[in-house]
Order: structure tokens, then sequence, then C-alpha cells
């Protein structure tokens, strides 16, 4: 049989990860970057204004134009997580995550950041619940217990209903001075 492997092991110092390369309209995902396989719900890659109930972004957070990642509105609760590459912290000894979010709708959920521990199970690192406002906010993730391991990194958004277009942008992870 024919297969093949490919190492996604990515450096985990000063990451960047703004999906201005990724196509945008589709679920199709790009660096290594993947839709996690057993949650019920996808990301999509958005630019310009979200198309859901006047809930999710007018832009990206980076330029207004790129794009931004999003879970488009449903009338359901559903789970949709992102999960990065396998990540190379060595040499970092306190990792930090800055991200961008846009949380605005009634059923908009929770948006929650996870971490791969050395025994492969997930750990919560930051949550982060309900409206927040219709203006891009800035989270920022301690990363400490991923100082010099390989990681991997889930984006978990739970909507809670109708009014629940999330989106994330701006990604970047780098070592604390």
């Amino acid at each position: 049989s024919n297969y093949s492997i490919t190492n996604t092991l990515t450096n985990a110092t000063n990451l960047t990860q703004d999906f201005d390369s990724w196509i945008a309209g589709g679920q199709a995902l790009g660096d290594f970057w993947e839709q996690d396989p057993t949650d019920n719900y996808n990301w999509t890659v958005g630019t310009g204004a979200s198309p859901g109930f006047n809930t999710g972004p007018n832009g990206d957070h980076t330029s207004g134009t790129g794009n931004y990642l999003y879970t488009a509105n449903t009338f359901t609760a559903v789970l949709a997580r992102l999960i990065s590459p396998c990540l190379d912290f060595s040499g970092n000894t306190y990792p930090k995550m800055d991200f961008w979010y846009h949380m605005n709708g009634n059923g908009i959920g929770t948006l929650a950041v996870d971490y791969l521990d050395s025994t492969g199970t997930w750990v919560n690192a930051w949550t982060l619940s309900g409206q927040q406002g219709t203006a891009w906010q800035k989270a920022i993730v301690d990363l400490a217990p991923l100082a010099n391991q390989v990681s991997k990194i889930r984006i978990s958004h739970t909507t809670a209903g109708v009014g629940c277009e999330l989106a994330i942008d701006a990604i970047f992870i780098y070592q604390l001075a």
C-alpha cells in the first residue's frame, strides 16, 4: 500500500497565524491546522462582513480586509474545534499566546483554548463565555506548562443557540521576555 507521512512540526517561537493565506469562503484550512473530526461543527474562513444575523465582525482584526475564522450562525447548540499543528516550544521557558476574538450575539456561548499535555490529555488554559460586544477583543493565554515541550493547541467554540457567530483572528505565540 502507498502512504505518506507529513511532518507538521512547527516552530512555536513567534508563530503568527492570521489566516490571510487561506481560501476564504470554505472550511479547508491551511498550514497544517485542522478541523477536529470528533466535534459536530466546523470553522469557516471568512473575509469582509460575516453573513449571519449581524452577530459577526465587519472585517478581520488585522487589516479589515484580510481573513479570519468564524463559526457560522446556527439554530442549535454545536461544538466546533480548531486544532493547531504540532508546535515545538523548545527554548521557550514561558510561552504565551495572544489572539483576537469577536463574540457578539445572544447565543454566543463559550470560547475556550486548551493544550495537549504530555499524557495526551487536553487541558484548559483559557475560557470566556457570553456576549463581549461588537468590537474585536484581545485574549492572552498562559502556555507556561508547555515550556520546552512539543504540543498542540485547540480552540473550541460551544454555541448556545441563535446569534452565535463567533470569530477569531491574529494568533500569535511567543516567548515572554
